[in-house]
């Protein structure tokens, strides 16, 4: 498995460049052929890239928790192709280019605190988060440890050398726009921080296989993403039998009051062999799908696939 999870779907155009990675059919979407970055892909409309920093597994420099709330409220807008990038230690603390003797940080914390950002449709940061940004920003804004890394493609049965193919020759949504079966493929918590979707920790979706195409519908169905947070917490999230899609809400089958706090491990498991597919590494960003692509990004070997 691999990462970043979060942090892609639809957003600002960002020049796109194919750079060759791991073996002959896998290829890793990037902007300038950084390996630091990020493609939020979501099946050919433009999108933005995250060159480094929060979301893509690099060391910020941020607190683990005050990168937790960049990441699940505002890096699919403030990712770098947009102003002002907020993905590092350096960019919050540097000196705001509209509002002297202010850093980044205490306009974002100024923002959030007047319902201003994220802006609407935008579902707007939590109390407790804006809470743990507050005390960061109140507190001189001190760096924070090493929290994420950037994992290899992950250990584990299964061949990545493989084909494109969608393995259950279906396409599309399977619910509803606001159902758990949603654009198998596509990043969702990307796409849910700009459009006001709900909110969760951790999603995406599981194929047979490592380069399926967005929207292809996922599975098998059976096995689960187990995630394992901070605080020894395991969760165990089950695949959704018409898509492939996972997620931390019980609209996918989570457990009720499911928390997971960051930084957190995961893995594929099946059930019944045994067998099983570990990322290595820990991870604050949960939305799988943005690194997970069809053909990988930021050094992923391609979709979070069966073991």
């Amino acid at each position: 498995m691999r990462h970043v999870f979060l942090v892609g779907s639809l957003l600002v155009a960002g020049a796109m460049a194919a750079t060759a990675c791991g073996n002959a059919n896998t290829t890793v979407i990037g902007a300038g052929g950084s390996s630091g970055d990020i493609i939020l892909d979501d099946g050919g409309t433009t999108a933005q890239s995250i060159d480094g920093g929060a979301g893509t597994g690099t060391t910020t420099g941020l607190p683990c928790d005050v990168q937790k709330v960049l990441e699940d409220g505002c890096i699919a807008c403030h990712g770098g192709a947009t102003s002002p990038r907020l993905l590092t230690y350096a960019d919050l603390t540097a000196q705001s280019t509209q509002y002297a003797g202010q850093t980044y940080a205490q306009r974002s914390l100024a923002r959030m605190q007047a319902g201003t950002m994220p802006p609407k449709p935008a579902v707007p940061p939590t109390a407790p988060e804006i809470a743990t940004f507050a005390a960061w920003v109140k507190g001189g804004t001190p760096m924070g440890g090493t929290c994420t890394n950037l994992p290899d493609a992950g250990s584990g049965s299964g061949n990545t050398n493989t084909p494109p193919v969608c393995t259950s020759g279906k396409t599309g949504s399977t619910s509803s726009d606001n159902g758990a079966n949603m654009d198998p493929g596509r990043a969702c918590l990307a796409c849910h921080q700009q459009q006001g979707g709900p909110r969760f920790a951790v999603g995406g979706t599981l194929y047979p296989t490592a380069h399926e195409p967005d929207m292809c519908v996922g599975g098998p169905a059976g096995l689960t993403v187990v995630i394992t947070d901070s605080k020894g917490v395991v969760t165990t999230l089950p695949i959704e039998a018409a898509s492939g899609n996972f997620c931390s809400s019980t609209k996918c089958g989570a457990p009720q009051g499911t928390t997971i706090t960051p930084p957190f491990s995961a893995k594929v498991v099946n059930p019944t062999t045994g067998a099983s597919r570990v990322m290595a590494g820990t991870i604050t960003a949960g939305d799988c799908n943005s690194c997970h692509t069809q053909n990988g990004a930021n050094g992923a070997p391609g979709r979070v696939f069966a073991p």
